[in-house]
């Protein structure tokens, strides 16, 4: 009774007063009440304490042992306990041979499995007469954990040659497997046995396969599935959720939030976390907002998660206020919770504060892990503290062992590169042993054009090309820097390279109007009020009539363009860009900002920028 109330230690109180009968009955059940529950150290201790005491194990007792071996992967007690109870016991003629029906053997097929060891698995199964889907689920199963997947495919066209029929377990555990290792192709092979099956609709299975097909990057593919499902519960709408954000498509993420309502679903806390995401994602406060307004009238427990979540969507909306509100009212904290804060006042001006936030977590006991130094790096950049963030770089590898990433270097490239310590800058550069993507080295361009560096410029943004051939901003910061020595020759060949090389609808951007969400893609001429917003941004240029044309197609600037004709004085405006902002696009802002007395607020791909009388958050 106490087992099944899930009151371990009340069972474990009462096993104490019985456990002097040498009889398996109790020892069976608390062995299998812990291994249950995922205690499967305790379970593996009452059984040795059981043959101690001289208690003789049964089959049901073996059963629950071998599945706690295997949730632990044990092999060494797994096969002990199989030697000894099985294949020993046959050797003993003395001994009165252990029992090995479809379950027990079946226990040992999955432990095996579980353990990496397939070949003790394979001769397990063979030795099972009359097997059930069980057995040969649990011997599919060892393959596909184990990436043999195509002796699991011969496995199931076995079955269909011994009229044996697959059921839904024997395909999840092979589509699991391929979510994890990103088996696509595989993954499809799996999946046109489960058509021929039938099975693509039992929810169960179509769950599994958006899983599979979101992680592996097939959006169409996990859409598909979904809408196959046939009597779709809540795991399942939770999947197709998750795809939506794996694919980075924040817009169909909320869609289906709305859809979800409209069909009367019940919404729990991994669909509010996946939505609260993509509301941080586009920076979309006003959605933020009635998702928090679901989560009080609803009484949904706001535990680590979801307040983490919930923080997070405030801040990267740029609402500090309600960010910190929510902070200070949940109960528990964890290291994402402090980093989220961390990251919110790095990311919107306020590195002091940032600063203080670390300080206080380190009080609390918590560890900061890669992501927090990654915002305390940033703070230490955009604040100009140069001695500062080269100690936390040092002490995060000293003090808590936690390995630089390219994240990290960005920051301490762009803080050395500010201070005009350029060498320092690409020693440091040279000396990390990963790859470096994209940001640093525009780190880097961006340092040597402002210290007016045009030889190592060139340089690094050869580089930069190299290893983002499709990047845009190399390309244009390049170009700038050129310009501004004078060296129009150059600025002619790098646009002209530029016109060749790139595909310019890459940027997007995302403005909300009256709880209307509106994406401009960069170079798209195919909106229905392009000419009014051209003919503003040109307005809007007056005070920089050399602009290239090219920047005034940038998505951002024609986010604000439009949002500034729909809306009035008095509104903030609000954007997301999925690119950095560019130099001209930055000072398009400022400019604005000052002049048409509006507060501006784009979160580009690497911060938040508040504009606001002719100066911006970020410093530049």
């Amino acid at each position: 009774m106490y087992c099944k109330c899930d009151s371990l230690r009340d069972a474990t109180a009462v096993f104490e007063l019985v456990a002097c009968e040498r009889i398996a009955f109790p020892w069976n059940i608390l062995i299998a009440a812990n291994a249950q529950r995922g205690q499967s150290r305790e379970s593996i201790a009452l059984y040795r304490r059981m043959s101690c005491e001289g208690v003789k194990p049964n089959a049901i007792t073996l059963v629950s042992v071998l599945g706690a071996c295997a949730n632990l992967e044990d092999l060494k007690t797994g096969r002990e306990i199989h030697r000894s109870h099985v294949l020993g016991a046959r050797s003993r003629p003395y001994e009165r041979p252990m029992p090995v029906d479809a379950v027990m053997a079946t226990a040992l097929v999955t432990m095996y499995g579980r353990c990496g060891s397939v070949a003790d698995a394979r001769a397990v199964f063979e030795g099972i007469c009359g097997r059930d889907l069980a057995a040969w689920n649990a011997m599919v199963a060892a393959y596909s954990r184990n990436g043999q997947m195509a002796q699991a495919v011969l496995v199931l066209r076995r079955m269909a040659v011994e009229g044996v029929r697959p059921g839904e377990g024997t395909f999840v555990g092979m589509l699991s497997w391929c979510c994890t290792v990103g088996a696509l192709d595989e993954a499809r092979s799996i999946h046109a046995h489960i058509l021929a099956t039938g099975l693509e609709s039992r929810p169960t299975v179509g769950t599994t396969l958006v899983s599979m097909y979101g992680r592996c990057g097939s959006l169409g593919g996990a859409v598909r599935a979904f809408q196959r499902i046939r009597d779709k519960d809540i795991v399942a709408w939770n999947a197709m959720i998750a795809a939506y954000a794996q694919s980075g498509h924040s817009r169909d993420t909320i869609r289906i939030y709305h859809v979800m309502d409209l069909e009367g679903v019940r919404v729990d806390k991994v669909t509010l976390i996946g939505v609260l995401d993509a509301c941080a994602s586009l920076a979309l406060t006003s959605k933020t907002r009635l998702v928090h307004a679901r989560i009080v009238d609803t009484g949904v427990e706001l535990d680590v998660v979801l307040g983490t979540a919930l923080v997070n969507a405030y801040a990267r909306g740029g609402h500090l206020v309600d960010a910190d509100l929510v902070f200070a009212e949940m109960e528990e904290r964890n290291v994402a919770t402090w980093s989220a804060m961390v990251a919110a006042y790095a990311q919107t001006g306020h590195p002091d504060r940032s600063l203080e936030m670390y300080r206080e977590m380190q009080l609390q006991g918590l560890r900061p892990n890669y992501i927090t130094y990654v915002s305390i790096l940033f703070a230490c950049n955009h604040a100009g503290l140069l001695d500062h963030g080269l100690g936390y770089f040092a002490s995060m590898g000293r003090d808590y062992g936690i390995e630089s990433c390219e994240e990290h270097c960005s920051c301490i490239v762009d803080l050395l590169g500010r201070a005009g310590r350029l060498d320092e800058a690409e020693a440091l550069m040279a000396s990390v042993p990963y790859r470096l993507g994209i940001s640093a080295w525009m780190c880097l361009l961006g340092a040597c054009r402002t210290h007016g560096d045009v030889e190592r410029g060139s340089r690094v943004a050869r580089r930069a090309f190299q290893v983002e051939s499709g990047e845009v901003a190399p390309y244009v910061a390049l170009s700038n820097m050129y310009a501004g020595h004078g060296m129009w020759d150059e600025v002619s060949r790098v646009r002209q390279l530029m016109a060749n090389t790139l595909d310019k609808s890459t940027g997007k951007s995302f403005v909300e109007i009256d709880g209307r969400l509106h994406e401009f893609i960069q170079g798209d001429e195919t909106h229905p009020e392009k000419d009014s917003i051209q003919a503003n941004i040109l307005e809007l240029e007056l005070d920089s009539p050399t602009v290239p044309l090219f920047h005034r197609h940038h998505s951002e600037k024609v986010a604000v363009a439009f949002a500034m004709l729909k809306t009035s004085g008095e509104i903030p405006l609000r954007v997301v860009s999925s690119l950095g902002i560019c130099h001209e696009c930055h000072a398009f802002m400022k400019g604005i900002s000052k002049r048409c007395r509006r507060e501006i607020v784009v979160r580009d791909a690497e911060m938040l920028h508040r504009f606001d009388g002719g100066s911006c958050s970020c410093g530049r």
